[in-house]
């Protein structure tokens, strides 16, 4: 059936051997009482068998499973590899969920009560921090002091809100993920490994809809590096003395320059560069708020406006929602932490040290430039001369190089869901036409919408308001397999309500903005 290929042969062999093993502790689980009889119905299958279509690996079906198998042979040596080179490529998996997809396309993952161990507990609580920290700090927060600008007060008060819930939810993550044994009273066994997962669980296949979207909707995030490169680059060349040229021109060449990006399929390759890019981008935002405090002096707080704009509310909401959008890797990180007790404290200290930075962020950044502030503080920064320039590059090095991370998903999940569409296509054939017509579609948006923030707005407002908020919350409601207590389950509703309601309103305001028109 596999022409001899002994790769093929190999992984059917281990694979059914595998099914067998977990069969039989399946059995061993609901004989001790750790899983009642009762819940091993038809559709808690959690075992791949490469015979029937409907449970082919990575979304493969009928006999393009076959066709592809060498695909998914790649795919399973670079993922064995990727995870055993080091703690960067670790770091680089976790930050950035690089094989969630493969979980969203197999449609039978298993309601399973079985303790699944992680295999890769090597990171302290205060690594376990840095790493949460760094994930959080994305590029919205360039946005920020322009949320003061355009909703007053009222955007910080948005932050701590946001950054609140957002806390909560990472605790709830952590509780979802856990269930106490019947067999060993007193004993959690960890019985949930992904974000993914908990929204099959809880929906089915419209939770794997949902997940499904999400990472479609990811591929937007490359409108916004389009856009912060072109405004960058634009800073630079006035810097020196360019001027004269139509800025779409630069936003044409940036988007080029990305396309040789979506080819790379192994993310070890970039894992230092995407490490050191963050260390620079960190320092870079360091060095912003350095540059705030030492202009104290013409600081005036009642520059800060006090007037409730719906509208200007509405979009600095979705700003800071999209900035705290990490919680479909909280999962990783608390199975990278060698004592899983420590996962909470963690989560609440990080993001409330968050919390604080951003606030501060925002509140001097605004302070120093008033109204004058731009969408993205970086282009405000031009005392203490050639520093901006070195700023602006390093922004650019780490915004660069985060291209590939945050599309891998999201291609991946493209190719294996609607490649076998297209049979006449080859496999070079198939990349090239896709990578070009994802980014062609990024190249249009990003020329007529050429804001920052409205497009930051509108993708916090829609995906990150799902993950940061509704979704964690809706998980700890639906899912029974945890210990679920009332003040959290209210705590929950709320969470909901307030995501539903914030999501409704930045998507709003951002749409009626570019439908009007506004001059930022």
């Amino acid at each position: 059936k596999f022409g001899g290929d002994w790769k093929k042969h190999k992984i059917l062999q281990e694979t059914k051997q595998m099914n067998l093993v977990r069969k039989m502790e399946l059995e061993q689980s609901i004989n001790s009482g750790d899983m009642p009889s009762e819940e091993k119905t038809e559709n808690n299958n959690f075992f791949i068998n490469f015979e029937d279509p409907n449970t082919s690996p990575v979304g493969l079906r009928g006999a393009d499973s076959i066709e592809n198998f060498d695909s998914y042979v790649d795919f399973t040596a670079h993922r064995t590899e990727g995870r055993s080179t080091s703690f960067l490529t670790d770091w680089a998996f976790m930050s950035h969920g690089i094989f969630q997809s493969n979980e969203i396309n197999n449609q039978n993952t298993v309601f399973s009560l079985k303790h699944v161990p992680s295999n890769d507990r090597k990171s302290n609580a205060f690594l376990m921090g840095v790493n949460l920290q760094s994930m959080i700090l994305g590029t919205s927060v360039l946005g920020f002091p322009f949320c003061v600008k355009i909703a007053g007060v009222w955007a910080l008060l948005a932050i701590v809100l946001v950054g609140l819930a957002s806390s909560a939810t990472s605790a709830i993550i952590g509780d979802c993920q856990y269930q106490k044994s019947l067999s060993k009273p007193g004993e959690l066994k960890r019985v949930h490994i992904s974000f993914v997962q908990m929204s099959k669980i809880c929906m089915g296949k419209f939770g794997a809809f949902i997940m499904k979207v999400l990472v479609y909707m990811s591929l937007l995030r490359n409108v916004i590096v389009v856009i912060l490169l072109t405004d960058l680059t634009k800073n630079i060349l006035t810097e020196v003395g360019i001027t004269g040229y139509d800025k779409r021109y630069l936003t044409i060449a940036w988007t080029l320059a990305t396309i040789p990006l979506l080819f790379i399929t192994k993310v070890s390759y970039l894992a230092w560069v995407s490490f050191i890019g963050l260390k620079l981008y960190l320092c870079a935002l360091l060095s912003m708020l350095v540059i705030f405090c030492l202009n104290y002096d013409i600081w005036n707080f009642a520059d800060i406006s006090w007037t409730f704009d719906l509208e200007g509310f509405g979009i600095a909401l979705g700003i800071i929602i999209n900035s705290y959008s990490v919680h479909m890797n909280l999962p990783s990180l608390e199975g990278s932490l060698k004592n899983p007790s420590h996962y909470k404290a963690a989560s609440h200290v990080t993001f409330l040290f968050n919390n604080i930075v951003k606030v501060a962020f925002a509140l001097f950044g605004y302070l120093t430039y008033t109204d004058t502030t731009k969408q993205e503080i970086i282009s405000n920064v031009t005392s203490f001369k050639p520093l901006p320039v070195v700023l602006q590059i390093a922004i650019i090095f780490f915004t660069y190089f985060t291209v590939p991370m945050q599309s891998f998903v999201a291609f991946e999940l493209i190719d294996s869901s609607f490649r076998r569409h297209f049979p006449l296509l080859g496999r070079k054939s198939w990349l090239v036409l896709t990578r070009l017509v994802f980014m062609t579609l990024a190249l249009l948006i990003a020329i007529l919408i050429p804001h920052f923030g409205l497009v930051v707005s509108l993708i916090g407002s829609v995906r990150g308001s799902m993950i940061t908020l509704i979704l964690p919350a809706a998980y700890y409601v639906m899912l029974r397999t945890h210990e679920i207590r009332t003040h959290k389950v209210v705590v929950s509703f709320g969470i909901m309500v307030f995501g539903a309601v914030a999501g409704l309103l930045g998507l709003y305001s951002s749409i009626k903005a570019l439908i009007v028109g506004v001059n930022f």
